[in-house]
């Protein structure tokens, strides 16, 4: 299953795009940008622009909502997808995106795409891993002390799990996960970030950070993907 920020907002804000051989253009208040190095992956394109296609046609019937091409100057619907690191299997991508269509506020998140270059095909984090939900349990108590240290470090007081805002989210469902700090030996990290209102109030942004992967956790990759990784604890 794709993690998705964007499909968690979907009722909340909007998921909108169009069309393009090549790079995003802007239209009014709408842009959706990514590297031109891209283009020799033409199945990561292809699923670019089809996201970018979904991103314009949801923009333009909230101009249209809103009156028409003079409200394109008041909304705004904005990705910009860069290349987070790189290896001989494996292209991470990252995107800072912002979408407001009327109200007090816009909503902004971030979004990963994990490209398997040899399957040509999109992947998740947990996809790495020869089961996903072993892996997860591996993967989620370094987690959630690391976004209980993170609020604690944002509100200045623990805050208890029953409390709004209190539990571990889990950011296979509500955030994104990819593996970070890539070096002469592979990744060495696992990265999140957790959109305004999944781990805390808009006041607080995004949650984003992240934790070690040491081999009781990569012991568990898939044997094609464990040489990506550090060897380490």
């Amino acid at each position: 299953m794709r993690i998705s920020v964007t499909t968690f907002f979907v009722s909340l804000v909007i998921a909108a795009s169009i069309p393009a051989p090549a790079l995003a253009q802007a239209s009014g208040g709408f842009s959706y940008d990514y590297p031109a190095e891209l283009s020799a992956h033409t199945k990561l394109v292809g699923l670019l622009e089809k996201r970018k296609s979904e991103r314009k046609t949801q923009f333009q019937e909230d101009v249209e909502a809103l009156g028409g091409e003079q409200a394109a100057n008041n909304l705004e619907s904005q990705a910009d997808w860069k290349i987070e690191s790189q290896t001989g299997r494996l292209i991470v991508l990252l995107s800072s995106n912002y979408v407001y269509s009327g109200g007090a506020h816009g909503m902004f998140w971030s979004d990963a795409i994990l490209w398997d270059k040899v399957k040509q095909a999109e992947v998740t984090l947990l996809d790495l891993f020869a089961d996903s939900e072993d892996a997860k349990k591996a993967i989620l108590p370094a987690y959630c002390a690391m976004l209980d240290a993170e609020r604690l470090g944002m509100r200045g007081e623990p805050t208890p799990g029953d409390d709004l805002f209190g539990e571990c989210v889990d950011p296979f469902e509500h955030g994104i996960a990819y593996p970070a700090n890539l070096g002469g030996n592979g990744y060495s990290r696992i990265a999140f970030a957790l959109p305004p209102y999944s781990a805390g109030p808009y006041v607080e942004g995004e949650y984003a950070f992240d934790i070690a992967a040491p081999s009781h956790i990569t012991d568990k990759l898939k044997p094609e993907y464990k040489d990506m990784f550090q060897t380490y604890m």
